[in-house]
């Protein structure tokens, strides 16, 4: 006997922003950063290894902070547009239902697995 997945409306989940907002893309991963502690000790930690620290002039200093200030919103905005993407994508109900199948294949899989042990 199948099981029917009951139907879900898809609900959306962004609206419609003003142009202005465009530089909440930029901002969004500082905030995200000012908050969680771990990527400031990473680059202390790989600046040493990087860098002649001996040699660092001001000239230096302002270019690596802003290699920083462009690369890292770039990067943490590329894994928010994939999350936003992923998301929007596990929200149909077609795809719920791929995913529950397989992560039933997975489980069953791992069942006859330990059963056969």
């Amino acid at each position: 006997m199948l099981i029917r997945a009951r139907k879900v409306l898809p609900s959306p989940l962004w609206k419609p922003q003003p142009p202005w907002l465009i530089f909440a893309w930029w901002l969004g991963p500082w905030k995200i950063g000012r908050k969680s502690i771990p990527w400031l000790v990473f680059f202390l930690a790989v600046l040493p290894t990087v860098v002649e620290l001996n040699r660092l002039t001001p000239a230096g200093f302002l270019a690596m902070a802003l290699v920083i200030a462009c690369v890292l919103p770039a990067v943490l905005g590329t894994y928010t547009l994939f999350a936003a993407r992923a998301r929007a994508r596990l929200s149909r109900p077609g795809t719920v239902r791929w995913v529950q199948r397989g992560t039933g294949a997975v489980m069953a899989g791992a069942a006859i697995a330990v059963a056969t042990r």
